[in-house]
């Protein structure tokens, strides 16, 4: 399962889930953080918190887009291309917010989402087994193989991808549910 054409699988299949969640998502929501996190029926904000997020669904799909920009390219490119990399995470943090707070337009965030993506698959056309699989190099995880990076990829979307899917589907039924508790009390 650690092979190039596995991986560029799962990579375009992960960057078609988000996309599909922001194609069945109602628009108004794409830049609405989560209310229900402060609704007064709410008893253990911690579960929702673990369940729906508290990020708006735009700064989930900004966080995955810059992350896999400014790490997971470049430590890629160490791997394949043999670059030397340092990751400032300062500066991706302070990128990230620089891009939520430019109110970007969705459709571009999805086109660079998917060149970004492109870029990984490509680099993973170029990669053999031994690079994949047995050669080990200091990444921002510590020393490990490109394998990790890429699975590491995949489950990192996989995570946001799984809170944009709740938004999408359980935003209303828990908001519901959530005004239900206070009428009943009332």
């Amino acid at each position: 399962m650690n092979s190039p054409e596995y991986f560029i699988k799962e990579l375009d299949a992960t960057r078609e889930i988000v996309e599909h969640c922001f194609d069945v998502m109602p628009p108004e929501r794409i830049t609405m953080s989560p209310p229900h996190l402060e609704h007064p029926a709410v008893n253990d904000r911690s579960q929702l918190v673990n369940f729906i997020g508290e990020w708006s669904p735009i700064h989930v799909l900004i966080h995955m887009l810059i992350y896999e920009e400014m790490a997971v390219v470049p430590e890629m490119e160490r791997f394949v291309l043999n670059k030397d990399v340092k990751i400032d995470w300062d500066y991706v943090e302070k990128t990230e917010q620089q891009e939520l707070e430019s109110q970007p337009n969705i459709s571009e965030l999805l086109k660079r989402f998917k060149k970004i993506r492109d870029k990984q698959i490509d680099l993973l056309k170029i990669t053999d087994d031994k690079i994949l699989n047995k050669t080990q190099k200091e990444t921002l995880w510590g020393m490990t193989y490109l394998n990790f990076v890429v699975n590491k990829t995949i489950q990192h979307t996989i995570s946001h991808g799984s809170k944009l899917y709740q938004k999408t589907m359980y935003w209303d039924a828990i908001w519901n549910s959530l005004e239900e508790r206070i009428k009943s009390k009332s």
